[in-house]
């Protein structure tokens, strides 16, 4: 082998290198947008299983109150909301998130 063979083969070696890194780089960015993106939907699931329990048709001294859906409701979003941002604080912490 002469010396432009072996350059040539090392300037292939680094480019399947860099390849490489920058594909995994990629599936790492996947996955990230897929774990946020199920622990959204989680979230969303739990917010429309409340939703679904209170319009059930039972009947209940609460649905002659007035004033009472508009709390619950903003309570089970709230609660919704910081149970995604715990999860993904978690993730984080853990270091399923590089950035």
């Amino acid at each position: 082998m002469d010396v432009f063979e072996c350059k040539v083969r090392e300037y292939i070696d680094d480019t399947e290198d860099y390849v490489n890194i920058r594909l995994d780089n990629q599936r790492n960015e996947l996955i990230q947008l897929h774990l946020t993106l199920g622990v959204l939907a989680f979230t969303a699931s739990l917010v429309s299983g409340c939703a679904g329990a209170l319009a059930v048709n039972i009947p209940c001294p609460l649905y002659n109150k007035h004033g009472v859906f508009t709390p619950v409701v903003t309570s089970f979003v709230s609660v919704s909301a910081v149970l995604f941002f715990v999860i993904l604080g978690y993730a984080r912490w853990k270091g399923h998130f590089t950035s």
